[in-house]
Order: structure tokens, then C-alpha cells, then sequence
């Protein structure tokens, strides 16, 4: 192992949710822990588990035979344990050992049968044992149905693990943890960058600016105003991407149920299978399919995460743009290497890297959104080549993210520059004068205002109010505009900017 360590940068983490009692872990001891603290009345409870079933060793690691639940004829093991046993028994070939009854006894005949069952003892004297083996992906469903039973109280959270315990005064009081669910990750990535935006909005909202349209001087805003423009579209498109419900069918070959209703004609198997979809998998029953389900929702859900991209984008290149211009630098980092061949740079390669790789993700996720509802006739196999291709795309996404959240990591207000930036474009007052000039029936407000400022290079401050004197306005509106500068100009943009 390399002796090179690496200081990972402080990150602001969301939180997902919060609950009353918290299980790490869905194996045997974690599924038992939640479905115990349900039956006491809890109605607060998440069970986390890395994988998508519960049971451990168990039924994952075909850990088959549970023994010894018993010592002579006195069963001592009961509870949750012992009530797998009696599910499971209900189910043909679920279970194999002997009933608790027959524990204790002495018979050769039952010890021979039940013995390679974990059903007996040759500990002198030899006796029945109660003790089972049982197939590991029936007790799966088992585990699952009881959790269902108690959906009111317990929140089950598939495929995420655990990493690390949140301490406080030597109490655990939450968990960090990662996901291999795309949209929640992805949801969990999108708002530690809002949440970093926002905070620069807030932090930076007094900070006057000058704005650009058509890259040329227009009115001005704040530094905090145009970093919460992002934070706000983000903010709504981390809402679509919530919103989107996830489809499921089960429905036969075509949709139609036809081997079920010709081998149980009486079942209603619609709402059977609304049941299995809703209640055990937790997402929608759709109700007309093809033999696939139409891909409708991953077409949404993708068009949304690539909105959410584009943002990004949008945003990469702006803050791109102003490193460029000077208005912010970037922390510099021992031993980094801000550029191959000119050692006065440091370039701004995280935003460069988070708008390539970010570029890439939605040229798969647009591409993926548009093939997948695309289907021949009843089913052809072109959706399963390309959603091969689904973890490339959030793939890209997440390095993208990772990018940009360094980059950001890095940012420093250069807030002499930008300042010095305003004060040089006086001629951005010119939309505050003919606004005040239309209001009091001035003629030609814009044309005036054209005629001084444009293609006059730099405008100053004595010559707007040169302009501003020869006014035939009430004096309270000439003595406002006399006393407005380009950093006082700037509206509810700080208003609008801590509402981020």
C-alpha cells in the first residue's frame, strides 16, 4: 500500500431523511431488529441493506441450516427465528426438519431422517434437535412479505450501505451513506452542488456586478443574484426528477394475462399483480404494456437529469468566463499544477472537466431517452443492447459532478476586480435616465440616451450628469438619478439573491 495520503475537500451532505430507529444492515439480526421495533409500536423505522433482499449469510451466502433450537424436549429458541420456521413450513419445500414436538427424542429411526436436516444431535445420548435447513430465496420473499406487513412503519432501503457513523457527544445520531440507486444518487449529488451555489448567493449577495448581454455592458446585478439564478433552476429540476414515477408491469407475455387466466381463470390477477408492484416493490402498476414495459418514465427521468446537466453546463461556462475575466481566482494547492508549460496559471480544469464529461452523459442519456420507447411491434431486443449503456451515462454524470464540486471548492471573490469592472460602465446607467425621462413625458427618451452613450467609448460619471442637470424633471427625480451609481443600481437583485 502506497504511504501517500489524500485530504478530502469538505463537502456539504443532504440529508435524505430522518426516522425514529435506524438499521444498518438487512441480515438476519437487522431484518429481525426492524420488524421487532415495528411490533412495539414504532412507526418511524429504516432498514438500510447493501443489497436488494434481506437475510445476510443466510440467503445470500446460502448459510442453509439453522440448528439447535432446542436442548433435549424444551425449545429455547422462539421469537422471530423460530417464526421463519413456521412460515416457511407453509410452503412446499421451503423447509425441511423435524416440528418442535419431536425435539428430544430418542427414536434411531427420526435421528437418521432428520439428522442431515440439522435435526439432530449425536451428542450421547443421540436425540431429535429442532433445527431446520431451508432455501435461501424463498426466505427472501418470507422477509419481504413481512416487511410489507408493516409498510406503515418501516421504510426499506435496498442497495445502500452504510459508510460512516454520524457522532455526537459520543451518541451515533445518523449515518452517511451511498446508494447504487441511480436517481437517489444522482438527487443526493444535485443538491450538495445546489445547496454549495446557494450558499455562495447568500454569501455574496451585496456584491455588485456588472451584467453582460451579447457579452456587451448591460444593467447590473450582484454576484449573489447570478449564483442563485442557478440554485433556483436547480432547485426545480431537482423537483421533476422527484416527481417522476417509476413503472412496473407484470402482465404476461403481451400484457394480457393469457397464461394466467387460461390455467386460473377465476383469479383476478390484475390486482394481484397491483399488489406485488405496489405494496412489496413500492412503484407504479402500469396496466397496458407491450411484453415490456414502455421505458415512458426512464425517458422523463432522463430528459430531466439531462435538464439538470445543462444548467450545469450553462453554469461551468459562465464561471469559466468570469475566472477568465478575473473576477474570481482559485485557491491554490501545494504541489498542484495549474498549467503544463506557464507556471504565472492556474486553469480553471475543473469546470473544464465538469462541462466535457457532463456533454458526454447527455448524449447518452438523450440518446437513451429517445431509443428506449421505441419498440417493433410487440417487443424487439433493441432496448436491452442500449440500457446496457445506463451506467455509462450516470457514469459521466457523476464525474461531471465530482468536477464541478472541486471546482467550486476552489473559488475566491475577486471582489476588487469586479468592482473595478462596474465602476468603469457608467453608460449602464443610460436604462435607469430614459426610464426616469419616459415617466415624466421627457420626448425621445432613447434616442437622447443613444446619442450620448453609444460609440462614445468609456462614459464617466461627469458626464452622465452633465446629461442628468439639463433634465426638465422634479428636482426629487433629478437628485435620485445625481446620486446613482452603477454599484447602487442593481434593483432586488441581494432580495432575490437571499431567497435562493
Amino acid at each position: 500500500m502506497s504511504a501517500k495520503t489524500y485530504i478530502e475537500p469538505q463537502t456539504t451532505v443532504p440529508v435524505y431523511d430522518e426516522c425514529d430507529v435506524l438499521v444498518v444492515g438487512g441480515g438476519s439480526a437487522g431484518h429481525s431488529a426492524a420488524i421487532a421495533a415495528a411490533r412495539a409500536g414504532n412507526k418511524n423505522i429504516i432498514l438500510m441493506e447493501r443489497y436488494g433482499y434481506c437475510g445476510g449469510d443466510v440467503t445470500g451466502g446460502y448459510v442453509l441450516l439453522i440448528p439447535a433450537l432446542s436442548f433435549h424436549e424444551k425449545t429455547y429458541v422462539r421469537g422471530l427465528q423460530e417464526e421463519w420456521y413456521t412460515r416457511l413450513k407453509k410452503i412446499p419445500g421451503a423447509v425441511m426438519g423435524p416440528p418442535a414436538e419431536l425435539a428430544g427424542s430418542h427414536d434411531p429411526l427420526l435421528i437418521r431422517a432428520w439428522g442431515p436436516y440439522g435435526g439432530a444431535t449425536h451428542v450421547q445420548p443421540a436425540r431429535v434437535e429442532h433445527g431446520f435447513m431451508l432455501e435461501p430465496n424463498q426466505l427472501k420473499i418470507e422477509m419481504d412479505v413481512m416487511l410489507a406487513e408493516h409498510a406503515d412503519a418501516i421504510r426499506v432501503m435496498y442497495h445502500s450501505w452504510g459508510v460512516k457513523p454520524i457522532m455526537e457527544s459520543g451518541a451515533c445520531k445518523g449515518v452517511l451513506f451511498e446508494s447504487k440507486e441511480g436517481r437517489k444518487a444522482i438527487l443526493a449529488r444535485l443538491r450538495a452542488i445546489r445547496e454549495k451555489i446557494a450558499g455562495f448567493a447568500h454569501l455574496w449577495a451585496d456584491v455588485p456586478m456588472l451584467s453582460r448581454t451579447h457579452g456587451q455592458t448591460a444593467s447590473p446585478t450582484t454576484v449573489g443574484k447570478e449564483m442563485a439564478n442557478v440554485a433556483v433552476r436547480l432547485g426545480r429540476v431537482i423537483e421533476a426528477i422527484e416527481a417522476v414515477k417509476i413503472y412496473a408491469k407484470m402482465n404476461g407475455a403481451v400484457g394480457n394475462y393469457n397464461a394466467h387466466l387460461i390455467a386460473y381463470p377465476d383469479y383476478d390477477w390484475e390486482a394481484h399483480s397491483r399488489r406485488v408492484i405496489e405494496e412489496r416493490l413500492g412503484v407504479t402498476f402500469n396496466t397496458h404494456t407491450i411484453q415490456i414495459e414502455p421505458h415512458d418514465y426512464m425517458a422523463e427521468l432522463f430528459h430531466e437529469v439531462s435538464r439538470a446537466n445543462t444548467i450545469i453546463l450553462d453554469f461551468d461556462r459562465d464561471v469559466w468566463g468570469y475566472i477568465s475575466m478575473g473576477f474570481f481566482k482559485q485557491k491554490l494547492r501545494e504541489g498542484e499544477v495549474g498549467s503544463s508549460t506557464m507556471p504565472h496559471k492556474v486553469n480553471p480544469i475543473d469546470f473544464e472537466n465538469s462541462e466535457g464529461n457532463l456533454g458526454v452523459a447527455n448524449a447518452l442519456l438523450l440518446h437513451l431517452a429517445g431509443k428506449l420507447p421505441i419498440s417493433r411491434w410487440q417487443r424487439d431486443l433493441t432496448d436491452s443492447t442500449v440500457l446496457r449503456n445506463l451506467g455509462v451515462a450516470f457514469g459521466y454524470c457523476f464525474v461531471g459532478y465530482s468536477a464541478l464540486e472541486r471546482g467550486l471548492g476552489k473559488l475566491e471573490l475577486n471582489a476588487e476586480r469586479v468592482a473595478a469592472d462596474l465602476d468603469a460602465s457608467w453608460e449602464v446607467l443610460a436604462e435607469a435616465v430614459q426610464t426616469v425621462m419616459r415617466r415624466y413625458g421627457v420626448p425621445k427618451p432613447y434616442e437622447k440616451l443613444k446619442a450620448l452613450t453609444r460609440g462614445k467609448g468609456r462614459m464617466t460619471a461627469e458626464v452622465i450628469r452633465e446629461f442628468i442637470q439639463t433634465l426638465e424633471i422634479p428636482q426629487d427625480a433629478k437628485d435620485r438619478l445625481l446620486e446613482l451609481r452603477p454599484d447602487t443600481y442593481i434593483g432586488k437583485a441581494p432580495e432575490l439573491a437571499r431567497r435562493a
